[in-house]
C-alpha cells in the first residue's frame, strides 16, 4: 500500500506545548461529533451548506477552473462512484479553492490514479487517501484566509474575532473555508475511518490529531464570529427601528401638542459615539 507523503510538524516549542495540551480535549470532541445523535445533525447542516453552494457552481467557478473539476469528478466517477456520490455536492468549493490547493488536490488524485493502475492500493485505501488529501488542502486554505496571529498573542479572543469582522473584505471567504472545514473533517471521517489517519507525523502525533486540534479550533472561530456578527445585526435593528420613525410625517395630534406654548420642548438625545463592537 502506498503512504501518504510525509510532512513534519514544525511548531515552536511553546505552541507544541499549546498543541499537545489541547490534543486530549480535541480528540474527546470529535469523537463525540462522529457519534449519534451529533453526527445525524452536523451531517444535516453540512448536506445543506454543500447543497447551497453546488446550486452556484456556474456562478462561482470561473469557466477555466470549472473545466478541471468537472474532469476531475468525471474521472472520479468512472474510477469510485461511491466517491462521486459522496464528494459531488463539494464541487464548487473544489472549485474555490486557490490555485495552489487546487494544484495540490489535482496532483494528489493523480497519483492516486498512478498507484492504483499500478495495483500499489485497493480502491478504499484509495478512496481514504483522497478523502484525507482533501481535509489537508481545507486546512491550508483556511490558513491562508486567517489573519495572522499578534506578536505575544496567539489566542482565539475577543480582540482577534474583532480583526477577522474589521476586514470584511476577508469574513465571507473566511466563513466560506470555516464551514468548508467544519463539515467535511466529520463527514469525511465518519465514511471513512480508515487507519491511514492513524499515521504518525511526530513521535506522539498521529495525522487525525493534527485535523482534530484544527477542527477544534475552526469551530471556536466559526461560533465566536456567528455570536459576534448576531449581536451586532441584533443591535443594528432598534437603530433602523428609530431611524423610521424619524422619517415618519407627524399625525395631527402630534403637530397640534407641538404648537402649544406652554408644551415643553424636548430635544432629541444627541447621537452616541459606535461601541467599539459595533464599530468591528
Amino acid at each position: 500500500m502506498s503512504k501518504l507523503k510525509p510532512f513534519k510538524i514544525s511548531m515552536p516549542p511553546e505552541d507544541l506545548a499549546r498543541f499537545r495540551s489541547a490534543q486530549a480535549d480535541a480528540k474527546r470532541l470529535v469523537n463525540r461529533m462522529l457519534s449519534e445523535p451529533s453526527f445525524g445533525e452536523i451531517s444535516r447542516d453540512g448536506h445543506t451548506f454543500f447543497a447551497k453552494y453546488a446550486d452556484k457552481f456556474d456562478q462561482l467557478v470561473p469557466p477555466k477552473r470549472a473545466l478541471k473539476v468537472k474532469r476531475l469528478f468525471k474521472k472520479i466517477k468512472e474510477v469510485d462512484p461511491e466517491a462521486f456520490t459522496v464528494l459531488k455536492p463539494l464541487r464548487t468549493i473544489f472549485g474555490c479553492l486557490e490555485e495552489e490547493q487546487f494544484n495540490l488536490l489535482l496532483q494528489g488524485y493523480r497519483d492516486f490514479l498512478s498507484d492504483y493502475s499500478a495495483h500499489k492500493h485497493t480502491l478504499e485505501e484509495g478512496r481514504s487517501h483522497l478523502y484525507i488529501d482533501i481535509i489537508r488542502v481545507l486546512d491550508v486554505e483556511v490558513g491562508h484566509h486567517m489573519p495572522p496571529p499578534e506578536p505575544g498573542n496567539k489566542r482565539i479572543n475577543s480582540r482577534f474575532i474583532d480583526r477577522i469582522i474589521a476586514d470584511q473584505a476577508k469574513l465571507t471567504p473566511l466563513r466560506l473555508w470555516l464551514k468548508s472545514y467544519l463539515y467535511a473533517y466529520i463527514i469525511l471521517r465518519h465514511l471513512n475511518d480508515s487507519r491511514l489517519w492513524d499515521q504518525p507525523v511526530d513521535r506522539t502525533i498521529k495525522l487525525k490529531d493534527l485535523f482534530n486540534v484544527k477542527w477544534g479550533m475552526v469551530r471556536t472561530i466559526d461560533r465566536m464570529l456567528s455570536e459576534r456578527l448576531s449581536k451586532k445585526k441584533a443591535d443594528a435593528k432598534p437603530q433602523a427601528a428609530d431611524q423610521q420613525a424619524a422619517e415618519q410625517p407627524a399625525t395631527d395630534e402630534q403637530q397640534a401638542s407641538a404648537e402649544q406654548p406652554d408644551q415643553a420642548q424636548q430635544s432629541a438625545p444627541a447621537a452616541q459615539p459606535a461601541s467599539d463592537e459595533a464599530q468591528a
